[in-house]
């Protein structure tokens, strides 16, 4: 779910599937701003905050208040554009003059998918966040490296697409690569008693080839 043009909320039919099985298993659905959560005392073995942090001014606060919601051993995890590769989509889809502006003034945001305008963060940036309020950050991942410019024309065939899907994969945990990806995703975890705090058993390392 994500804002539309007008403030409000556009939901696609794979959203809906999956709230409908997030409801069926006793989750609950609560209406609230990023930066005021009702959550009082609650902690959550996972955090997720997926497509959020690109609508806000700055991200400072929302991944303060994040941060203190994950339970000891649990994670943050943030997927927000990318502020290195502001213009590369410009580029790749034609539009030189407009690439070119965002390029040479360094601008944090661009013009979205929904018209609306998107601020980026560095992974680095958001990992000296998570380590501010006693997160280990773990390694990120850069999403959307070589297919991000393609609209949705774009048809691969059964033997293209789960190539497609691999390469993304294998060079998302990589530089230069993941470094142009459109958007970042930022892991990190709260130390639980008697833990190292490198990487959760769930977590993948960067060469792992299976799937999060």
């Amino acid at each position: 779910m994500t804002p539309g043009r007008d403030g409000d909320a556009v939901t696609d039919g794979l959203t809906v599937e999956c709230a409908v099985d997030f409801a069926a298993v006793g989750g609950r659905f609560v209406e609230a701003d990023v930066l005021s959560l009702p959550f009082g005392e609650e902690h959550f073995d996972a955090v997720c905050c997926h497509g959020v942090l690109m609508y806000l001014e700055e991200p400072t606060e929302a991944v303060a208040r994040l941060s203190g919601l994950v339970a000891p051993g649990g994670v943050l995890s943030v997927l927000t554009r990318n502020r290195r590769s502001i213009g590369a989509r410009e580029a790749l889809r034609g539009a030189y003059e407009e690439a070119r502006a965002l390029i040479e003034s360094g601008s944090d945001a661009s013009i979205g998918n929904l018209g609306l305008r998107t601020r980026g963060d560095t992974p680095e940036a958001l990992d000296a966040l998570a380590r501010d309020h006693g997160l280990v950050p773990l390694p990120w991942q850069g999403v959307r490296i070589f297919h991000d410019h393609l609209d949705d024309g774009w048809r691969p065939g059964e033997d293209a697409y789960p190539a497609a899907l691999e390469t993304e994969w294998t060079a998302s945990w990589r530089s230069p690569f993941r470094d142009l990806a459109r958007l970042v995703h930022t892991v990190a975890r709260r130390r639980s008693e008697g833990s190292d705090g490198l990487r959760p058993r769930s977590l993948p390392a960067p060469d792992d080839r299976s799937r999060p």
